[in-house]
């Protein structure tokens, strides 16, 4: 059986891969967010993309995933990027990140 933080971040960045196939215009029409139940590996996950639009009019692309443990306890893991246009993307900082952490 996988470490459950591998599986979660081997998650991660399939969603961020298939993400990053899409167009700009695909992107920016992504809802506010989706969450869906995935079973990897014998681990129960909730995984997460988040779509927003920053003050600065940036569109902020996220996927998180989440796995419960015991007392109310949870391992995240995130990343994502953000686009001002079709021609610019970037990382999420840390600071971004830890928003979703």
């Amino acid at each position: 059986m996988s470490n459950a933080n591998d599986v979660m971040g081997l998650i991660v960045k399939e969603e961020l891969t298939q993400l990053a196939i899409k167009s700009f215009e695909e992107l920016i029409k992504l809802t506010p967010h989706t969450t869906t139940q995935v079973a990897r590996d014998g681990h129960g996950l909730d995984g997460t993309i988040y779509h927003d639009i920053t003050a600065s009019g940036e569109h902020r692309i996220v996927v998180q995933v989440i796995k419960q443990g015991w007392l109310g306890s949870y391992r995240v893991h995130v990343n994502g990027f953000v686009l001002k246009s079709p021609a610019e993307r970037r990382e999420l900082t840390d600071d971004e990140r830890y928003e979703f952490d």
